[in-house]
């Protein structure tokens, strides 16, 4: 038996010394893998009355050098902001603001107001603005407003004095490949002063063709209850918390292995010895 405890006791420590050990790496690696704290880092601020920069330069769904001035002037523009291909909230406010348009009856997009959509995603391009503005205009069922659509893509510098302009605060990280961003629908003047603000991803039809209406005539709303609601998009294979996770199972399962092995191994060559019970153990064993 002291064989055993020999081999055994030092093997135990070391297990013991080695998974604490690797819960250390583990908590620190997945400290590190955290990334950006995203507190204050996304939001929206209503600042009704701005001018937004008109000679902002973008490229519409056509691949065109266009500026954001190019479509005001005639009518009011409902702006919305976000990434085309995100399948979340994004999405949600697409397809909701779009529904929106439609329950309108008695006012139509290209003639009443215009649509401006702004992509935040800087790895967007024009060809993604172009299906998004077919999926969407399918989606409102009058493809005689196609003209009074407009989806829109640029540099990240670019997009950000337009986002700036509007409070409208998102953090984009290429290293994490991440993309978070508040959700909103925006009425602006046909001069290009911010009129009104709605929050999230559901929107009143009467209450935006009325701010659509109060617009056309330069009118600057009052401010909106905020509810805030955000939109996360990252790519789940390329995030380093995942990583540290799928490492730190797989170094702690190859590490309970080699130690289960060992321990076996050693308590192998060292079989207990057989005792000789004497005669005088047995008499005060049986009584």
């Amino acid at each position: 038996m002291k064989s055993l405890y020999r081999y055994t006791i030092p093997l135990v420590a070391l297990g013991i010394f080695a998974f604490f050990g690797l819960c250390t790496v583990f908590g620190y690696s997945l400290k590190n893998a955290q990334g950006i704290d995203l507190n204050g880092k996304f939001g929206l601020s209503q600042r009704l009355g701005n001018l937004l920069p008109l000679k902002t330069a973008l490229q519409d769904e056509g691949g065109k050098n266009v500026h954001l001035g190019d479509y005001f002037g005639k009518r009011p523009v409902v702006l919305l902001l976000g990434s085309f291909t995100c399948d979340g909230a994004c999405s949600t406010q697409f397809e909701n603001a779009t529904q929106t348009f439609a329950d309108i009856k008695d006012k139509s997009v290209g003639r009443d107001f215009d649509v401006v959509a702004l992509s935040i995603d800087p790895r967007e391009t024009s060809f993604v603005a172009s299906g998004k503005k077919d999926e969407l205009l399918k989606e409102y069922g009058r493809p005689e407003t196609a003209a009074g659509w407009h989806f829109l893509t640029g540099d990240e510098a670019h997009v950000k004095q337009i986002a700036d302009a509007l409070g409208y605060q998102y953090f984009y990280s290429a290293a994490k490949n991440q993309l978070v961003n508040p959700t909103g629908l925006f009425i602006a003047t046909p001069d290009g002063h911010v009129s009104k603000y709605y929050y999230g991803t559901e929107y009143v039809a009467s209450l935006v063709s009325d701010s659509t209406a109060d617009a056309a005539q330069g009118k600057i709303g009052v401010p909106n209850q905020p509810v805030l609601m955000a939109c996360i998009k990252y790519d789940p294979d390329h995030n380093k918390t995942r990583k540290v996770v799928f490492w730190a199972i797989r170094i702690g399962g190859f590490s309970t292995i080699v130690i289960l092995a060992a321990s076996i191994f050693f308590m192998s060559r060292n079989p207990s010895q057989p005792r000789h019970i004497t005669d005088k153990e047995d008499f005060f064993r049986t009584g």
